[in-house]
């Protein structure tokens, strides 16, 4: 990683600016992953007159992604032993093995080019106009266009009999904002203070895209700049938009600075939700208490500030898509097998739902800032209650509907949890300081309700099993049968068709009055586990000595279990090779905790793992040259730096990353691949 920043800033009585340009550069250790961005940004402030003030903050950014990335999910399933080219050493080999059908992970790499550049410009002007005592006006405006530019081309290539292929992609963005802020803000008899916020706001989306592909290119001299001499082409375009409108209005109030109430409204719209519900209403309230102000605890010489706050509240999420409340329409292709062209037709592809609307979160906060021993000891402690109804989920709907899913508000749900930051300065001596961070925290979740359905008629609503969700039951719960060891020779198999020895054993627990009856069915399964931690922490260790400050930051994670079949021996056809280093089965080693190396899952269990971790998640080191050397050189500032990220992750999941979990496998499996160890070195100079 390459990373160069030149800024520039200054000030007169009237003008203010700020421009600033930077370039940074990666070289991915996995091949075909590189980024390359260029940015700059300009700032200026004008105090027109006394009572008006403009400014624009502008900025351009170009990030180039080119290339295509090795596929990792096919590197975690190759042999040690394939080979990935052929006998010249220098074209990939399409099935690098004998065993398993795993395409090479170079191909796309060695045989596609690919361009793929982002630009945007963004720009905000703002007026402030103070009209009156303690009366003024704001305008805000934004504007944001980003263009896209996805070109691929796959050269022929001899060994898979493939002729060339292309596509060109292009997009525009844009994004618009115009906020008009009228606040008022007054103190009477010095010790009553009022502020008044007033907010009306739109803002809009748009988005146009168009792409062109083409087939059994012949030539690929000019790659994905002579699409027309292809066949089979294929045209596409999309636009959408949507917008949204916001009004606020907050009072704030505080008697003597140690008293503060705020009150708020807002009133949000977005068009994407069904008609009658486009709109909604979130109040909130805040109260806080400076204690430390109070006179009873002025002799406590110890104390040096202590505040009380709690908070109620109501928000919306709009997290849908533009049309998400109307029928999707897709296009497809029909080929008559008359000679003639395929003809397209249209065909719709989701349910409408016009009584889709805002998803609602309703909120409790308390909390304490305190700080002690002359500002040595300082932490802040909140407790969060929040319900959260009418969620906007993709259901799993019967498929005798048309659909597999819909989409809807559904259910509720309730968190709760503690956030406490924690600082220290446990040693501070002329030439030396030791400080301590410390960030814990820690969720809890549970599904309080869904869509009311009682099917069976027990009077109990109806957990929703394929889509994962079941009341009282955190999101994320893992839902399978229970192991129970590994069938070892010698055992009754006689009543368990096609088991065999070193096959997990799973426990009956579906029988009549909770008795096994001895068969396993669906209804063995149970909630097991799911991926909740018991908590999150990151420990900060800051030291100075002089001029030298060392950093150290661990990342922990304590709890919680995901699927990883990467440790299943034999979960499918392909997965016979390459994957984690984990036990298996064997008449001379019958462990009782993984199967054999060939056991094909057929109840398709899960096979869970502890993501606990503790991560040396960054540490640093930094030297500030003594002013003595910078007036000699004439520069404000000189430092020097290096650090280290993802040192050591000390954890017993099986995998790439447990931060990630899924398998661990890829992006395929919702992670980015390996972890990797960064090392940078560094120069900060101000002139």
């Amino acid at each position: 990683i390459s990373n160069y920043e030149l800024s520039v800033s200054g000030k007169t009585d009237a003008i203010g600016y700020f421009f600033s340009g930077s370039y940074i550069d990666v070289k991915s250790p996995v091949k075909g992953d590189n980024f390359e961005r260029y940015s700059g940004r300009l700032n200026l402030t004008a105090q027109i007159t006394d009572w008006l003030t403009a400014g624009i903050n502008s900025g351009y950014t170009s990030k180039d992604q080119s290339g295509i990335r090795a596929n990792l999910r096919n590197t975690a399933r190759l042999s040690p032993y394939a080979s990935l080219y052929l006998e010249d050493g220098v074209s990939p080999t399409p099935l690098p093995q004998d065993v398993g059908l795993v395409v090479n992970p170079l191909l796309g790499t060695l045989l596609s080019d690919r361009l793929f550049v982002t630009n945007t410009l963004f720009t905000n002007a703002y007026m402030d106009m103070h009209i009156w005592k303690g009366l003024s006006y704001k305008l805000n405006t934004g504007y944001t266009k980003t263009d896209v530019k996805d070109f691929n081309f796959e050269r022929s290539y001899e060994p898979l009999n493939r002729p060339g292929s292309g596509s060109k992609r292009t997009e525009e963005v844009q994004n618009l904002t115009l906020e008009n802020i009228v606040s008022y803000k007054k103190t009477f008899a010095d010790i009553h203070r009022i502020d008044v916020t007033l907010l009306y706001g739109i803002y809009e989306f748009q988005q146009q895209a168009s792409s062109m592909s083409s087939d059994n290119i012949f030539s690929d001299v000019l790659g994905y700049n002579a699409l027309e001499i292809g066949e089979n082409f294929n045209i596409n375009s999309d636009a959408r938009e949507n917008k949204q409108t916001s009004e606020m209005a907050r009072l704030g109030y505080s008697y003597n600075s140690k008293y503060f109430l705020t009150l708020s409204l807002r009133r949000d719209g977005f068009s994407a939700f069904g008609q009658g519900n486009k709109y909604g209403t979130f109040p909130a309230a805040a109260i806080s208490w400076n204690v430390s102000e109070e006179a009873f605890l002025s002799n406590l010489d110890f104390l040096d500030f202590l505040k009380l706050r709690a908070s109620w509240g109501r928000n919306g999420n709009r997290g849908v898509n533009e049309y998400a409340s109307l029928s999707d329409v897709n296009q497809n292709f029909y080929v008559f097998g008359d000679g003639s062209p395929a003809v397209p037709g249209l065909f719709t592809s989701s349910f409408a739902n016009p009584d889709l609307g805002w998803e609602t979160t309703e909120s409790l906060n308390v909390g304490l800032d305190v700080e002690l021993f002359s500002n040595r000891v300082s932490a802040s402690v909140n407790y969060y209650n929040s319900n959260t109804f009418d969620l906007l989920l993709q259901q799993t709907i019967p498929n005798t509907n048309g659909f597999e899913t819909f989409f809807r508000n559904v259910g509720e749900t309730k968190n709760w949890g503690l956030e406490i930051d924690l600082g220290t300065t446990n040693i501070k001596t002329e030439n030396f300081t030791w400080d301590t961070n410390i960030a814990f925290s820690f969720n809890r979740n549970e599904i309080v309700k869904l869509t009311g359905r009682d099917v069976d008629g027990d009077g109990v609503e109806d957990d929703d099993i394929a889509s994962g969700w079941f009341i009282g039951e955190p999101l994320g719960s893992n839902f399978d049968y229970v192991f129970d060891g590994i069938f070892q020779e010698g055992d009754d198999l006689s009543s368990i068709p096609g088991a065999q020895v070193g096959d997990i054993r799973f426990r009956d627990i579906s029988g009549p009055n909770g008795v096994p009856d001895g068969i396993i069915t669906p209804d063995d399964r149970t909630i097991i586990s799911n991926d909740q931690p018991d908590f999150i922490m990151g420990l900060t260790n800051i030291f100075q000595y002089r001029n030298f400050s060392l950093s150290s930051t661990f990342n922990i994670r304590q709890g919680g279990f995901s699927p990883n079949r990467a440790i299943s021996p034999g979960a499918n056809f392909f997965d016979v090779a390459n994957f984690v280093d984990s036990p298996y089965w064997t008449p001379e080693n019958p462990i009782n905790t993984a199967p054999r190396i060939n056991y094909r899952n057929p109840l398709d269990y899960g096979f869970y793992a502890d993501r606990s971790f503790v991560r040396l998640q960054d540490v640093s080191l930094a030297y500030d040259f003594p002013k003595s050397v910078l007036e000699r050189i004439n520069v404000g500032g000189l430092q020097i730096y290096a650090s280290g990220k993802n040192l050591i992750t000390w954890t017993d999941w099986p995998g790439w990353d447990p931060e990630f979990g899924e398998g661990g496998r890829g992006p395929q499996f919702g992670g980015p691949g390996p972890i990797l160890k960064t090392y940078t070195i560094g120069l900060n100079i101000s002139l």
